[in-house]
Formats: structure tokens, sequence, C-alpha cells
């Protein structure tokens, strides 16, 4: 297994409750990226709750795992912003130059999370741009662990009260 994705995987909290929650912040397909966008201060607040109520988690945060991103094809659905970039463009304020993955591939992340064994797949959207991220992420966990839940939301808070209080 890559040893520089291994290294982004939180140690879990203690187990109680039988719960092996992943708590997950899949890879980010975009034009560019700033790692203190990904901070990821709401699924850290989830770590935090889950070990308030002892249950056992993992906390996956794809975007930092990998140093370098990958550059891969303009998906179709916004292939009309291929005519706004100008090529070879560059500069402190050139972001739109190339369309990058930022984290490893999603078959790969699905692999990284399932060897978790988790009951429960908490799986964080950033915004709206990465939703078929995280729907495709679930998919490739779900086929690999047909029996874990997944909950793919917007806001983890409200998902939580939900589940636990």
């Amino acid at each position: 297994m890559d040893q520089e994705i291994r290294k982004g995987l939180a140690p879990a909290a203690s187990d109680r409750s039988g719960i092996r929650a992943a708590v997950i912040v899949p890879a980010v397909c975009d034009f560019y990226f700033t790692p203190h966008r990904f901070c990821c201060l709401g699924a850290r607040a989830v770590c935090t709750i889950l070990s308030e109520l002892e249950i056992q988690h993992a906390l996956f945060n794809f975007p930092l795992m990998k140093k370098k991103p990958q550059r891969i094809d303009i998906p179709d659905d916004i292939s009309y912003l291929k005519k706004q970039m100008l090529a070879g463009e560059t500069g402190k304020l050139s972001y739109f130059t190339k369309y990058q993955r930022f984290g490893p591939e999603t078959k790969q992340c699905a692999r990284l999370v399932a060897d978790s064994m988790p009951t429960l797949c908490l799986i964080s959207c950033f915004a709206f741009s990465y939703a078929q991220e995280a729907i495709d992420l679930a998919k490739d966990i779900k086929e690999l662990l047909p029996g874990s839940a997944h909950c793919c939301r917007w806001s983890w808070c409200q998902r939580l009260s939900l589940l636990f209080y």
C-alpha cells in the first residue's frame, strides 16, 4: 500500500458501542486546490463527537493524502470551460490551466476505507461541485462492503443528531 497515503489515516478512538465509523473526505477533482480549504473542520468535529460517544472511528482525509495531483480529463458536464482556458498560461493568478485529482483515485480510496471494515461510513461533501466524487466513492465502498451503511450529507451535525442523539 502507498505509504504516503497510509500516513494520512488518523488513529481510532476506543470502541464501546460496536460501531466502527469511517469519517471520509473524498478526493477532489478541480482546476486548483488550496490545502488550507481542506483542513476538514467539519469532519474533525464529527470525529470529536464520535470520540465523546466512545465510538471507534478513523478519519480518511483523501485530498491531503497525496503530495502531487494527477492530471485528468475535464468531465463532459463542464467541458464548455475548455474554450475559456488559455494554453500555456502561467503566473500567480493562473488557476484554470488543467483539471486535476487531488488525492488517490476513487477505487483506491474505497479499498482503504473497506480495509478498515467500518460498519458506518460518513462521507463529507465540502461543496456541491464535489458531489460526484462523494457519490462515486459511496458506490465503490458499497460494492466492496455491501452490508455497510453510508450517508452522504451536506450537514454533518444534522445527520449525527439523527444517528446518535
